[in-house]
């Protein structure tokens, strides 16, 4: 069998909601996204998701949502969940 193609780079993608704090101190929603990570196997399997893509000690860079106070925070990541899953039947028709 001959050798493939040498890579230099290789995206991974996202572990979304990784790396969030469940500290007293933590903002509320860091606190939710934590819990969601964690305990969220029934949505989607983020941890095992993280999990596996660590497997290949990936250079981890961070990404930041920026958005007003309040409940819209909730409805934002909701929108990019649906949009990253493919709709809401995606995600709530397990």
């Amino acid at each position: 069998m001959g050798e493939g193609p040498k890579l230099s780079v290789v995206l991974l993608g996202m572990a979304s909601l990784a790396g969030l704090d469940n500290r007293p101190l933590s903002p509320l929603w860091n606190k939710v996204g934590a819990t969601l990570f964690k305990n969220g196997e029934h949505f989607y399997n983020f941890e095992g998701l993280y999990e596996y893509k660590a497997k290949y000690a990936p250079k981890w860079h961070p990404r930041y949502l920026v958005a007003p106070t309040g409940f819209s925070v909730p409805s934002i990541l909701m929108q990019i969940a649906r949009i990253i899953s493919g709709g809401w039947q995606v995600i709530f028709g397990k």
